[in-house]
């Protein structure tokens, strides 16, 4: 009789140990599955230890810092156009705020250590009165009215003021004085100036033209500008501030951000991510949970069934309501695996890719062995197209590998906080007070694998078993009927004698080591084993 495992696979606790097919684990700890054979997982390497106290649930790496939160935090870098200032965007540690290079990591250690409201106020109205009196020539009067905007140092202009009063000018013989222009306003917003408009055909909803750029301290203006000499048109007419609930920010490829509060669905203005235009928003059934995007397609995860949102302009975004799937439970869990989008579900986790979505658990365990886990525990990320996850039951951590390929595991390891970095492939944690690198250190943790309960024919003495490894030693465990018979060192491929004079029918292989592992069989005799 001859048992062989040269196929090795991940668990499936759905099973009985008795029906799972050969190779497949009744148990699996740091192990990976991609090549066939069991392959540890390497240790992490420590890469910071962020200043704040407490448990840090969101970190990213910003210039030569770390940034880390208390809270679950969303970050990302916006599309913009010659971006000198290595602008930087995030939601979920309150109002949505941004920073810029030096500025996000001066004067202390809890990065980041300034930042600036995302978005700016609309400007109140200015006055506007004419100075000189009007002529009797028609053909040198214009209808006008303004509207002044604030701008920061980046560039970036706010939605404008109300315009004020239409009033009839006399080019040739007035001016208008505008005053009351309001100074910078209160709060994080790094305003450095204000762009006056005005109308160029007298109707308060035409097109506004610049006028002049002031300082953010001057509360007056003289306007003598002919309007041959006006400027650019208004450029940001609907560049409003986002909700100050706005959370789950995500960067999507055509140059626009999105975000939600409630149930409602918003998109920043293309190329302006401090500009969030009301007009482009949709409004859902159910409460939102997550986003995630992948091609031009948003997955929206909400309290009922998930939304497929579509489209490459803010102002045309086509809506599927799927009629498969479930709650998102965990927005921490949602995983972008850049060929779908995975996200943990009451009874399972699901996987959505193009217009299909499925429940990759279904197969691998229970509802209740699922529910076990806390899902809305799962902190949720990727390492080479695998989903890792981890969860906290409240009485236990830990953590698990779920590979393409269906291949589940489970890991030593916990994390609060994780990051991965898509330029490079490497993924960092926050395992306790550390930031590590996950499999970036040079041992490995020690894998376990055990294999299916394999029921014989009938009763007989599987006396010797060999074991093919990368590298030794390695420890070797066999169970008869369930009892345990033998626990060997194997410190090379030679075959090794298993005890004898008993019978049983039901056979199990553990083996245990930091080394991969690409085959291992039990048989009757050496000379049967030698054979096989």
């Amino acid at each position: 009789m001859h048992v062989q495992f040269n196929n090795f696979k991940g668990m499936a606790p759905i099973l009985l140990p008795e029906r799972l097919p050969p190779g497949v684990a009744q148990s699996a700890q740091n192990c990976r599955f991609e090549s066939g054979g069991i392959m540890p997982i390497k240790q992490v390497a420590s890469v910071v230890t962020p200043a704040k106290s407490g448990t840090k649930l969101s970190i990213y790496p910003y210039e030569t810092k770390w940034f880390h939160w208390l809270e679950d935090v969303n970050v990302c870098k916006g599309a913009v156009a010659a971006d000198g200032f290595n602008r930087v965007y995030w939601t979920g540690e309150g109002a949505p705020k941004m920073s810029v290079s030096g500025y996000a990591i001066s004067g202390g250690t809890q990065y980041p250590t300034n930042s600036y409201n995302l978005g700016l106020p609309r400007p109140s109205t200015v006055s506007a009165a004419t100075s000189g009196a009007a002529g009797s020539d028609l053909s040198t009067q214009e209808q006008r009215s303004y509207v002044i905007t604030f701008v920061t140092a980046y560039g970036e202009e706010s939605v404008p003021s109300l315009p004020t009063a239409d009033m009839t000018v006399d080019t040739a013989t007035q001016t208008v004085n505008l005053t009351n222009i309001p100074v910078a306003p209160v709060g994080a917003y790094n305003v450095v100036a204000k762009n006056i408009y005005r109308s160029a055909t007298g109707s308060s909803s035409t097109e506004f033209q610049l006028v002049t750029t002031i300082a953010i301290a001057t509360t007056s203006y003289n306007d003598s500008i002919a309007t041959a000499d006006l400027g650019e048109v208004l450029p940001s007419g609907n560049y409003y501030a986002p909700n100050s609930g706005l959370k789950g920010l995500i960067s999507l490829p055509a140059g626009f951000m999105a975000g939600f509060y409630n149930n409602v669905l918003c998109f920043s203005v293309p190329y302006q991510p401090h500009a969030w235009d009301p007009a482009y928003q949709i409004i859902l059934p159910d409460n939102i949970i997550a986003l995630a995007s992948y091609g031009s397609s948003i997955l929206v995860m909400t309290t009922g069934l998930p939304v497929l949102v579509t489209g490459s302009d803010p102002s045309g975004m086509s809506i599927e309501y799927l009629e498969k799937g479930e709650a998102c439970v965990s927005k921490r869990g949602v995983v972008d695996l850049g060929y779908s989008i995975a996200y943990p579900g009451t009874t399972g986790l699901w996987m959505a890719g193009g217009n299909s979505i499925d429940m990759v658990t279904a197969r691998i365990m229970t509802q209740a062995q699922w529910s076990a886990l806390v899902p809305s525990s799962i902190l949720g990320t990727e390492y080479e197209r695998a989903y890792v996850g981890f969860y906290n039951t409240g009485s236990a951590t830990g953590g698990f590998i779920l590979d393409g390929e269906g291949n589940y595991s489970l890991t030593d390891i916990y994390a609060t906080a994780a990051h991965l970095d898509r330029a490079t492939g490497k993924l960092y944690l926050m395992v306790g007070n550390d930031v590590v690198e996950w499999c970036g250190g040079s041992t490995f943790y020690t894998a376990s694998w055990r294999s299916g309960k394999v029921v014989l024919p009938k009763p007989c003495n599987l006396g010797a078993a060999q074991v093919l490894a990368q590298a030794y030693p390695l420890t070797m465990k066999v169970y008869a009927d369930g009892v345990l018979k033998s626990t060997q060192t194997i410190s090379n491929s030679v075959p090794v004698r298993l005890p004898s004079g008993f019978l049983a029918s039901v056979w199990e292989m553990e083996i245990i080591g930091g080394s991969g592992i690409y085959a291992a069989s039990m048989a009757s005799s050496m000379m049967e084993l030698a054979q096989a």
